[in-house]
């Protein structure tokens, strides 16, 4: 059957190209039709034929490069092989090349087939306007290069990423390094300083107090009194980076296992008896089963001993008393004092760093404990939070994870 008559093709303006960027496989066992479709294309584009769907794939699988076909127009109804099946063939060999059938018989089931099995982009049925067939090859060139240019972006990204993760990576890299460097710089620095500030407050205050030496003079005592204050501001300084560092290195070797809870509080309490005044008395109200939680058994020392040390520096009489209740899912530990209290603007920032409460801000300290204490108990997949009352005291509180063995 023809594709269409020789008389509309005589009206149709060919455009002579300057350059032709596509090829096209023309594939048709009838010789009439390879020529009208040649006539036809062969201005615009390179042509290839051939009369059946053997000699149409020796050429797609013979090529010595056959990504350069980028249509390829097969008739359907061919000896020895279907349009269709031709076209499947060729689907493992040039995967981005646009596929085209044309017939003269409107079978809804090779329509089907063509589509599903073919990755056919367009069923033309025959006779055709030439000038359809030329729209219909231009549209199938544009999705083609379209698609061409979707796999060359992203191949783009893909390359882009590879650079982008190694970039990440290398520079992840650096900066450990100079972390690493920094830390050990800080605590260089900062225990070189320690050391001889401590000497000098220490031998200031002697001086001041005129133990073991003559009593200073009121002009003597105020310059005393001014250094006192001053290295005892640098002590405070080194000690906040001190403390810094020591949580920070505890966090990046945590050990998860599993730990009897209340041995470990015991512990702790009695390591910071030391810290309560002789008018507060320590105890404690524990679950009445042993409870095995899963922690860091130096992670949860640093946080026991830091929220029971809080609790001292601000309870100067009554009680202090640690309890354990047991959850469903975890163990809750809770520190409960009678101390200062805090105000509802103490309570929106107590975990932050350097935080501390204004009542008491000439107390030593870092106002580092509560946020290490906050990033450890987090780290270890618990939560912390607190409750006051200003005057009352407060209860600061913790979960950890029970043990999987529990």
């Amino acid at each position: 059957m023809g594709f269409f008559s020789e008389a509309k093709v005589d009206q149709i303006e060919i455009s002579e190209s300057s350059t032709k960027r596509h090829t096209l496989l023309i594939v048709d066992d009838e010789e009439a039709n390879l020529r009208a479709l040649t006539g036809l294309l062969e201005k615009d584009y390179h042509l290839i034929t051939a009369q059946d769907g053997d000699e149409a794939l020796d050429i797609v699988k013979n090529d010595a490069n056959p990504e350069r076909i980028h249509l390829i127009i097969a008739d359907q109804r061919m000896p020895n092989m279907t349009g269709v099946d031709f076209l499947k063939q060729t689907i493992a060999i040039v995967p981005q090349t646009i596929r085209m059938i044309l017939t003269g018989f409107t079978d809804i089931g090779v329509i089907i087939r063509s589509i599903n099995e073919g990755q056919i982009y367009k069923f033309v049925t025959k006779p055709f306007d030439p000038s359809d067939m030329m729209l219909t090859v231009q549209r199938a060139l544009e999705r083609y290069e379209l698609e061409r240019r979707n796999i060359e972006l992203i191949q783009e990204l893909k390359t882009l990423n590879l650079s982008l993760e190694h970039k990440v990576t290398e520079r992840t890299t650096q900066l450990k390094t100079a972390y690493q460097h920094k830390q050990e710089f800080l605590q260089n620095i900062s225990h070189e300083i320690r050391t001889p500030t401590d000497a000098i407050h220490r031998l200031t205050r002697h001086l001041n107090e005129g133990t073991g030496c003559v009593p200073p003079a009121p002009e003597q005592k105020e310059f005393l009194d001014l250094l006192q204050g001053s290295s005892q501001r640098l002590m405070d300084l080194v000690n906040r980076l001190l403390t810094l560092m020591q949580g920070q290195e505890r966090l990046e070797r945590l050990q998860l296992k599993s730990l009897d809870l209340h041995p470990a509080i015991r512990s702790v309490s009695r390591n910071c008896l030391g810290l309560f005044s002789d008018e507060v008395v320590l105890s404690q109200k524990f679950h009445d089963a042993p409870i095995q939680v899963e922690a860091d058994t130096e992670g949860l020392a640093i946080i026991l001993t830091n929220l029971i040390a809080n609790a001292a520096k601000y309870t100067h009489r009554g009680s202090v008393e640690i309890q354990t209740e047991l959850l469903e899912k975890t163990a809750r530990v809770s520190i409960c004092d009678t101390g200062i209290g805090l105000d509802e603007v103490e309570l929106n920032r107590i975990f932050e760093r350097f935080a501390r409460s204004q009542e008491v801000v000439s107390t030593l300290g870092t106002g580092l404990g509560l946020a290490i204490t906050k990033t450890l108990v987090q780290e270890m997949a618990g939560e912390i939070g607190v409750t006051s009352q200003k005057g009352e005291g407060s209860t600061f509180w913790f979960t950890i994870p029970l043990s999987r063995s529990s």
